[in-house]
């Protein structure tokens, strides 16, 4: 299971008009390919944060889901008001993400644990040997 992380911190006053946000950005995802679903950060650097994780099995029926979801004029318009009214900061970039242990099961793990490694893009291969 692979999967695109954008994570925001929501501006004072502005976390449920953030989430009602990003919901509406699950919702067009999944009508597009992904199995998507938005979280509260509890924990970390990050702690009080959302985040929008978009999920397809392979990286195939992403890069299809995406081309798919970049098309749909429900996401156009989101784009649209986020960049006119912003509620939120984004807190880095988007993150690819791989999901070793399966797609995850909300009904019946509604909590979910998740590490993050940070690795040199100028020695992916040892990193890879090191997480094997």
């Amino acid at each position: 299971m692979f999967g695109r992380r954008f994570t925001v911190r929501p501006r004072d006053g502005q976390a449920q008009g953030v989430e009602k946000r990003l919901k509406a950005y699950a919702a067009v995802g999944n009508a597009n390919g992904f199995n998507a679903r938005v979280s509260k950060i509890i924990d970390g650097p990050t702690v009080g944060c959302m985040a929008l994780t978009m999920m397809t099995a392979t990286m195939a029926a992403g890069m299809k889901a995406r081309a798919s979801l970049t098309a749909d004029p429900k996401w156009s318009a989101l784009e649209k008001e986020r960049a006119e009214s912003p509620n939120a900061d984004r807190v880095g970039g988007s993150t690819i993400v791989r999901f070793m242990s399966g797609a995850p099961d909300p009904a019946n793990y509604p909590v979910s644990l998740i590490r993050i490694y940070l690795m040199s893009r100028k020695r992916p291969m040892k990193h890879t040997l090191i997480c094997r």
